[in-house]
C-alpha cells in the first residue's frame, strides 16, 4: 500500500518509494509494449528479459494512476495514463486542468483522451434515511480499519479522512441517499471537478453483500442513465 508503515514492513525506505515506483512503472510499461525488459536504473537492473505472454490490448491494457497533486497529474499525462482522484471537486479540477494542458503539450491529440476520474463513497437505498443509516454504520468500521496502522505508529495519513460519514458528504467525498439525492450530488461533483469518469465505492466497512448489490442495482437503474451525458 501507500502507507509508509507498510512500505517499511518490507525493509524499504518510504522516502524513496516514489522513485522506486517510477522505475517500476517504466519497467512494466516497457515490458508490456515491447515484449522485453532492458533497463538499468538506480533500483532495478534487467538485461533483455523476455515477456513470454504479451497483452491483447496494445500497447498495454488501460492503466489507472491515482493523483493527489498537479505534479502527479503531470506525470500521468506525459504517459497517457487514466487518472483518478479521491480529493475534493475543486482540487480535482486543478488536477484535470493541468492534466489536459500537459497532454496537449506532449501527446498526439489524435489519440483518445484518457479518462479523468473521481472516486466517491456511494450508498443508494429506497430512502435517504435508509441509505444514511447504512453508510454511517459501515463507514465507522471502514475508518477504524483504515487508521489501524496509523494509530499503532502514532502517525496520520498524508490525506486524512474524517471519522464520520456526514463529514464526507460535506466534503463532497461521499454520498448516501435515494437515487434522486445521489444523482444530484454526483452531477454536481462531475460538473465542478470536470471529471469524465466516476469510480463508485459501493462496498466498504461492514456493508452486507445484499446492501451493496441493492445499492448498485438502484444506481445502474436510476442514476447511471442521467450521468451518461458526461463525456
Amino acid at each position: 500500500g501507500s502507507s509508509p508503515m507498510e512500505i517499511a514492513f518490507y525493509g524499504q525506505d518510504p522516502k524513496k518509494a516514489q522513485n522506486v515506483y517510477a522505475e517500476a512503472l517504466e519497467i512494466i510499461l516497457q515490458g508490456l509494449a515491447s515484449g522485453k525488459v532492458d533497463f538499468e536504473g538506480e533500483f532495478f537492473s534487467f538485461k533483455n528479459v523476455p515477456l513470454a505472454v504479451e497483452p491483447l490490448q496494445r500497447p498495454h491494457p488501460p492503466i489507472w494512476y491515482g493523483v493527489h497533486s498537479v505534479e502527479s497529474a503531470e506525470r500521468a499525462a506525459r504517459r497517457g495514463l487514466n487518472i483518478v482522484s479521491l480529493d475534493s471537486a475543486r482540487e480535482t479540477r486543478s488536477f484535470a486542468d493541468r492534466y489536459r494542458q500537459v497532454r496537449r503539450e506532449t501527446q498526439d491529440e489524435t489519440n483518445a483522451l484518457p479518462k479523468i476520474g473521481i472516486s466517491r463513497f456511494v450508498v443508494v437505498a429506497g430512502t435517504d434515511q435508509e441509505a444514511l443509516s447504512a453508510a454511517r454504520r459501515a463507514y465507522t468500521i471502514w475508518h477504524r480499519s483504515f487508521y489501524h496502522l496509523y494509530r499503532l505508529g502514532g502517525t496520520a495519513p498524508a490525506h486524512p479522512r474524517p471519522a464520520e460519514f456526514d463529514a464526507m458528504i460535506e466534503r463532497g467525498q461521499g454520498i448516501a441517499g435515494c437515487p434522486e439525492t445521489v444523482c444530484e450530488f454526483l452531477e454536481r461533483e462531475l460538473n465542478e471537478s470536470d471529471a469524465s469518469y466516476l469510480v463508485g465505492q459501493f462496498a466498504f466497512g461492514d456493508l452486507s453483500l445484499a446492501e451493496s448489490l441493492r445499492s448498485v442495482e438502484l444506481f445502474t437503474r436510476h442514476v447511471m442513465p442521467r450521468l451518461k451525458p458526461f463525456p
